[in-house]
């Protein structure tokens, strides 16, 4: 996500400001990694130290790491210009190997919480990574599938920075996301359904009859981390009203204070959604991220987000 996002959010909307937005912590012993796929601020990955494995896009002939080489405005242009959908694939064993391996060497203990193994390969290649490095990673490398993506994910390795800064262990950091992930809920809605199609998840007879009625689709991320269909409304704004009226009702604050919107290069709308959030659920903290590559090529340009747990 752009810095700017947040900050401008911030001035105009009157977001909170909490620990996870501001200062620097080195967590001392454990360092926690993720995938590109979270979408999280580079605010949030410096405040903590995140470790980011990117995924890779391809387009054509180039092969892009996510969010290193291309900025999101570069991606978007490049997406609204390519008449082929970009592929993504996950990142390979030896990549994390690489990143591990200097902190296992220094004894700290890594705990990796990737994208959703119903949605990509990323968690396997994670695994693969644990057994080859054999008896180093033993008892301090943890792979955990987030069954998540994007903000959701990203909500998750925020929970565990912030126990690993509070001093827990590594198992209960685990068992602690584990359990947060059962009550994570993502709910999205798409401008346009192209790039669905351009990726052969649905016909071009039934994009085309979606656009003819408006109809938007409301999708979540089921409990084995797949997309589903939950809903359809015709119309952008009730598709949206839907979103929030939906986290409004089934957000519970008492454990897991925090919400998470992402938005595919549409902030305008993505600030409306927050102020919205922010008027019903004032007592949660919003975690704003923009969708990069690894998800926003297949949700196109318009995808609007909400992660909330119940």
């Amino acid at each position: 996500m752009d810095v700017d996002i947040a900050r401008r959010g911030i001035d105009s909307l009157g977001w909170k400001i909490d620990r996870w937005l501001i200062g620097g912590v080195l967590v001392a012993g454990i360092k926690i990694f993720t995938d590109s796929a979270a979408d999280l601020p580079s605010d949030l990955v410096a405040h903590y130290d995140i470790g980011v494995v990117p995924l890779l896009v391809s387009q054509e002939d180039r092969v892009f790491a996510d969010g290193r080489d291309l900025t999101h405005a570069e991606f978007y242009q490049l997406l609204a210009e390519s008449k082929q959908l970009p592929t993504t694939s996950q990142p390979s064993p030896q990549d994390f190997i690489e990143a591990y391996t200097p902190y296992l060497e220094q004894g700290q203990t890594v705990i990796s919480i990737n994208l959703s193994s119903g949605l990509s390969g990323t968690v396997e290649s994670a695994l693969i990574a644990q057994t080859s490095l054999g008896d180093l990673a033993k008892n301090r490398l943890h792979v955990v599938d987030s069954l998540a993506a994007s903000v959701g994910e990203g909500l998750l390795v925020c929970l565990a920075a912030d126990l690993a800064e509070q001093g827990k262990s590594a198992e209960e950091i685990v068992a602690a996301v584990r359990a947060a992930r059962a009550r994570l809920m993502h709910l999205f809605t798409l401008d346009t359904m192209e790039n669905l199609v351009k990726g052969g998840r649905i016909s071009r007879a039934k994009a085309t009859l979606g656009g003819l009625l408006n109809i938007k689709p409301i999708l979540w991320i089921d409990e084995q981390g797949k997309i589903d269909s939950l809903d359809k409304v015709r119309g952008r704004k009730k598709s949206l009203r839907q979103l929030v009226s939906r986290c409004q009702a089934e957000a519970k604050g008492d454990k897991y204070p925090y919400l998470g919107v992402c938005h595919a290069n549409c902030l305008d709308e993505a600030s409306e959604v927050v102020r919205q959030l922010q008027q019903a659920l004032p007592n949660a903290t919003v975690v704003v991220g923009q969708i990069g590559a690894a998800i926003g090529t297949h949700t196109g340009q318009g995808c609007i987000a909400i992660f909330y747990f119940r």
